[in-house]
């Protein structure tokens, strides 16, 4: 996903997912949505509320993380592999 500050509010510009099928294809969708961090339910509010205030990345490899403050209902429902959450800065 790509969230980027519009008039000081963070904005979901746009989400893609993947998914894996059980005939080895894969689909791909992205949304081209803008929508408030806020009300985006299909985001990691908290994974994203970290790297927006530490401005580092957040690497999390086979769902192990000692950053308990975190995990939330995203991580729980959807039970992600892997997560990469990086700032652009510049």
């Amino acid at each position: 996903m790509l969230i980027l500050p519009q008039e000081d509010i963070w904005q979901v510009q746009a989400i893609t997912f993947i998914n894996h099928q059980h005939n080895s294809q894969t689909q791909i969708q992205t949304i081209l949505d803008l929508q408030s961090i806020d009300t985006c339910q299909d985001i990691p509010i908290k994974i994203i509320n970290y790297v927006k205030n530490t401005e580092e990345t957040l690497v999390i490899d086979n769902c192990q993380t000692n950053i308990s403050e975190i995990i939330d209902e995203y991580i729980l429902e959807f039970q992600p592999k892997s997560v990469l959450c990086t700032p652009i800065l510049n």
